[in-house]
């Protein structure tokens, strides 16, 4: 590798580091969490914020399910599935069931594809009332 190409590369680590730490103090300011799920495996991969707000954590989707309200559970999976097949942007409002109560919540998110096929699916989540 040429000098040129690793300070190249030094520059760019740099940049996306600061951009980062400057992403991550942004969303802790304002109590969004961030949330992935990889449908291939599904795995869920929530940060400290989504786990305070949730109080608990979800390993699959199935656990995230779990937490939402029964009357608002049918809504959230048609929204998913949706955003998966149609390819839309996912965004909807919805109730879970803490240890604290009922949470308002407000989700966005978007499927990433790589060849046709959903590999990750990203968002954020922030509360916007607790009963």
């Amino acid at each position: 590798m040429s000098r040129e190409y690793l300070k190249e590369l030094e520059v760019l680590t740099d940049s996306l580091t600061k951009r980062t730490e400057i992403l991550s103090s942004v969303l802790d300011s304002c109590d969004i969490g961030t949330w992935t799920w990889t449908p291939a495996h599904d795995t869920m991969k929530w940060d400290k914020a989504m786990l305070g707000i949730f109080e608990k954590e979800a390993k699959c989707v199935q656990d995230f399910i779990d937490c939402i309200h029964e009357d608002d559970k049918e809504r959230v999976v048609a929204a998913v599935q949706e955003s998966l097949s149609a390819k839309v942007p996912y965004d909807i409002t919805y109730r879970i069931n803490t240890a604290a109560g009922i949470k308002i919540i407000h989700a966005r998110g978007r499927v990433v594809f790589e060849e046709k096929e959903p590999t990750r699916f990203i968002g954020v989540c922030v509360e916007k009332w607790s009963q």
